[in-house]
């Protein structure tokens, strides 16, 4: 009979060590599907936002970006690039002056106001005035796409492993060279802008 008791008391023993050892299986087994379901999520939201970067790069507005600045370096050798474009960015701002003397009302828009007749003179200041702006906007464009780059990878949308096959190295070295030289020529007209774009060059580097 003592023996008996032993068996059934063992038994619930063992009965309760296998309910416990299911339990724990099914803890686990439930923790390993919400990671793998997590795991599935995040690299879809990876592989969207990697595609996104990957269309906007193709744009109309980047790849004319790239174009403008390009072209810019090649008329003005990359001796005279940062320089040229100060000029122009001066030249510029001559050309709005002139605009509000003419009209107060006229935003500076690089398009003249009805009341100004241009000469030889002011016809040549306008054209600096365009390609300045031309230059200027080509450069804040492929700024602002680099910036989001950097965004979706601190927020954790795409790796550093995505980035370096897409844009990838030599493609950052190539925008590095066309804005890098642009970066100490806006110290004095904007402090926020210069210390924006450092960081943005400083990390792609």
């Amino acid at each position: 009979e003592s023996r008996l008791v032993e068996w059934f008391w063992g038994m619930e023993r063992w009965l309760e060590f296998l309910s416990f050892l299911g339990a724990i299986c099914s803890l686990v087994s439930w923790w390993i599907g919400e990671a793998w379901v997590t795991y599935i999520y995040i690299r879809a939201e990876q592989a969207y936002f990697f595609n996104q970067v990957h269309g906007e790069y193709a744009s109309h507005e980047v790849m004319v970006a790239f174009d403008i600045l390009e072209g810019f370096l090649d008329l003005s050798g990359s001796e005279k690039y940062a320089s040229e474009f100060i000029r122009l960015q001066r030249r510029g701002q001559q050309f709005c002056d002139m605009g509000y003397e003419a009209n107060s009302s006229w935003s500076c828009s690089a398009t003249w106001p009805e009341s100004m007749v241009p000469s030889k003179e002011h016809s040549a200041l306008h054209m600096d005035a365009e390609i300045g702006q031309l230059v200027d906007r080509s450069r804040q464009r492929l700024l602002h796409y680099l910036g989001k780059l950097l965004m979706f990878n601190r927020m954790g949308y795409i790796t550093r492993e995505m980035l370096k096959e897409f844009p990838g190295r030599n493609r950052a070295k190539h925008a590095i060279r066309l804005l890098a030289p642009l970066e100490d020529p806006l110290e004095s007209a904007s402090r926020m802008g210069q210390d924006e774009q450092r960081q943005v060059l400083d990390e792609i580097r």
